[in-house]
């Protein structure tokens, strides 16, 4: 993904400025944000497939840091859905 920025995206996109590059997990506000001023362009990735995590799981690896993004986080859904 780094590259598709660096190459693609920072060329096209940051009229020779580094781009300001953002994160949101809800999908409804980058609509907002994309305003042309701010942020110039928003690119909606589809989100890992569990199967995908668990073959990662299954050969020891592991993602890249702060690749995924599960809600409830794992501590915070025991808190507020306790196992029973």
């Amino acid at each position: 993904m780094l590259e598709v920025l660096e190459e693609i995206v920072q060329p096209e996109f940051g009229g020779g400025k580094e781009i300001t590059k953002a994160y949101t997990a809800d999908p409804k506000e980058i609509a907002q944000k994309v305003d042309g001023k701010s942020y110039q362009i928003a690119l909606l990735l589809k989100p890992t497939a569990m199967h995908a995590l668990e073959e990662l799981g299954k050969a020891g690896e592991v993602m890249p840091q702060k690749s995924t993004y599960f809600f409830p986080k794992l501590a915070t859904g025991i808190a507020i859905n306790p196992i029973r």
